[in-house]
């Protein structure tokens, strides 16, 4: 069962799930369309959190808890990072 991004927002303002955990969650996502339509209702923070993840990330890191992210996931993150009207630093 795949979680959906409004759902993960849900959980993180509840407190139910940490940034990182969505940040895992998202990463594990399938489909461009569906992680854009996710990326685009994160919020600063979670995006900043995001962007730190996905420049720094090796597909040799590990994950000791949560899903593996995807690489292909990952280069779409970069790619909308790098294309995004909504400035993240």
């Amino acid at each position: 069962m795949t979680i959906s991004a409004e759902e993960l927002l849900r959980k993180y303002k509840e407190g139910r799930i940490t940034a990182d955990g969505v940040i895992l969650n998202l990463l594990s996502l399938t489909g461009k369309q569906r992680l854009i339509k996710a990326l685009e209702v994160l919020p600063d923070e979670l995006l900043q959190r995001l962007k730190d993840f996905t420049d720094d990330y090796k597909p040799e890191m590990r994950v000791f808890r949560g899903s593996r992210p995807k690489a292909q996931s990952v280069r779409i993150v970069k790619e909308w990072f790098k294309n995004a009207t909504r400035p993240v630093s």
